[in-house]
């Protein structure tokens, strides 16, 4: 006698089967493997690839709100532990209209420091946000960062990063 299927069963394996249909479109994937080290409070763009290039092009094709994440290693280096690493994201639109991606428009500490001098407190971190395009075409995107909380002897490095822009 063959056993009935439970509509819970059913309903799994349905949305199992819709989940492994749907995908996900990279519009932009890059990374960089070469450290940087900062020792100052200048607000700068970062390198977003070993041949240092400090921003990307991507063509977003349709309207479509994206998904932007950027992580790194980092640590920072001061006597204190409220010094930290902010960044912000950055997309430059075909009509030349500038866009700081929430929620890294703001204070957005990629990483802090641990208040011992030391620049070996590395941590993996994250800073996602979306953005919504209201033109399609080639969109410029760069990431900028700048120590806040700065004083003289003050380091901050920045390691492994990735970039991706998502569908």
């Amino acid at each position: 006698m063959k056993s009935p299927i439970s509509l819970t069963k059913l309903i799994a394996g349905l949305l199992l089967a819709a989940l492994s249909t749907s995908s996900m479109a990279v519009d932009l994937s890059t990374n960089r493997t070469n450290p940087n080290v900062y020792s100052d409070g200048i607000t700068r763009y970062l390198p977003l690839d070993n041949a240092g290039n400090t921003f990307k092009w991507v063509f977003l094709s349709n309207l479509s709100t994206r998904a932007i994440l950027y992580n790194a290693e980092c640590a920072v280096k001061a006597n204190d532990n409220n010094t930290w690493y902010n960044i912000d994201i950055e997309i430059l639109s075909p009509n030349g209209v500038a866009t700081k991606v929430s929620p890294t428009d703001n204070d957005n500490a990629l990483c802090t420091s641990k208040g011992n001098n030391a620049l070996a407190n590395w941590s993996s971190n994250a800073s996602q946000g979306t953005y919504k395009p209201v033109q399609a075409g080639w969109h410029r995107i760069r990431v900028s960062g700048n120590l806040v909380g700065y004083s003289a002897g003050d380091q901050v490095r920045i390691d492994d990063i990735s970039l991706i822009v998502t569908d």
